[in-house]
């Protein structure tokens, strides 16, 4: 897969300009300078929920790891959970028991 099977169809972007088009005028002409704005902070949200979870998922995966000096490897608990298909949880929650 490269670069060039990656583009969208230019009626795949013509459409969804004319949406976005079409919401803004009918935003501004019906609802107002103040509608505008509230769909401008509306906008907002999708980003910030992807943001906010971005940042779960760095700080789990930073859970899993160990630097030691310049290296970066996997817990052994993260190791084993990912042998046996198991979340880390389980895997140190059943070693615990074993033992």
């Amino acid at each position: 897969m490269d670069a060039e099977h990656l583009k969208s169809p230019l009626w795949v972007k013509a459409c969804w300009g004319s949406a976005i088009a079409f919401v803004a005028w009918i935003s501004a002409s019906y609802i107002g300078v103040n509608g505008v704005k509230m769909l401008f902070n509306l906008s907002g949200v999708p980003g910030m929920l992807i943001v906010v979870a971005s940042a779960f998922a760095f700080i789990k995966m930073a859970q899993r790891v160990e630097v030691n000096g310049q290296t970066v490897e996997l817990k052994q608990d993260a190791l084993a959970a990912l042998e046996s298909g198991q979340p880390a949880s389980q895997t140190s929650a059943a070693q615990g028991a074993a033992s």
